[in-house]
């Protein structure tokens, strides 16, 4: 019985974290180009009840081997806002790193702003990541250039950003799948996530747009579907659970 009492309790460990999971999913259905995660199942170990024959094994359980994000483009919202850039295709913007770190993060969430500092304007992102070019340089804002009357260029206080989209880098992943979530909806490469390159010429099918969003991969019809399914594995892990204390208590008692 110990056998079975363990390997329920395994079993509404996994369906637990998956859960919670789900309920992060959900938590981000309005958060700009947030990519829903589902969770990758592992059996544990199994073992022989017949050693002659060796063909009958029992299992001991489950757990969750890895959390993956599922990278399906969302739908585009347009805002009209020029800092605000959505991306077609798989690609990823690039920001800084902070606290010192020389390898950049990668986002798909392009709501964009300013930063203002002694050393320049520069594009960064709401928690003041800088944002990078395709060389992996900080994108910084210059004056908007006017002509007066006499045909002489002037520069005015306002900030040129036109043609803006062409300046961010664009980057795309060998394998997506394989990139480590940091929070915050960035990410950086994994063990499988293989090699990052620059896209040196947008296209239609991989381009940047501005004035627009990425709206959230969550799906809440199919996130209620994954709770239902969750909390019934759960539950009938829990009466595995009681059922085999019961037993054991029975088993205490003929002795």
């Amino acid at each position: 019985m110990n056998t079975a009492f363990y390997t329920a309790v395994s079993g509404m460990r996994t369906f637990q974290s998956a859960l919670d999971i789900t309920a992060n999913n959900m938590a981000n259905v309005n958060t700009t180009a947030y990519k829903a995660e589902r969770g990758a199942f592992q059996d544990l170990l199994y073992t022989q009840m017949d050693v002659k024959s060796g063909e009958l094994l029992t299992g001991h359980g489950v757990k969750m081997s890895d959390v993956q994000p599922v990278f399906i483009q969302g739908a585009f919202e347009k805002s009209g806002q020029p800092l605000d850039f959505a991306i077609t295709g798989d690609g990823f913007f690039a920001v800084e790193k902070g606290n010192g770190g020389t390898q950049p993060l990668y986002t798909r969430d392009g709501s964009f702003k300013i930063s203002v500092s002694e050393e320049g304007d520069f594009l960064a992102t709401r928690d003041g990541y800088f944002v990078l070019d395709g060389d992996g340089k900080r994108i910084q804002l210059t004056k908007k250039v006017v002509k007066d009357k006499d045909g002489k260029e002037q520069a005015t206080n306002q900030l040129d950003l036109d043609g803006l989209n062409k300046k961010i880098g664009l980057f795309t992943c060998d394998n997506p799948e394989g990139l480590v979530h940091m929070g915050n909806n960035r990410y950086r490469s994994g063990e499988f996530s293989g090699q990052w390159t620059a896209v040196k010429e947008q296209t239609n099918s991989n381009r940047i747009v501005s004035g627009a969003l990425e709206l959230s991969g969550t799906e809440l019809s199919s996130e209620m579907v994954n709770v239902i399914e969750a909390q019934r594995a759960f539950q009938l892990n829990g009466r595995i659970v009681t059922t085999a204390d019961q037993i054991e208590e029975i088993i205490n008692n003929l002795r």
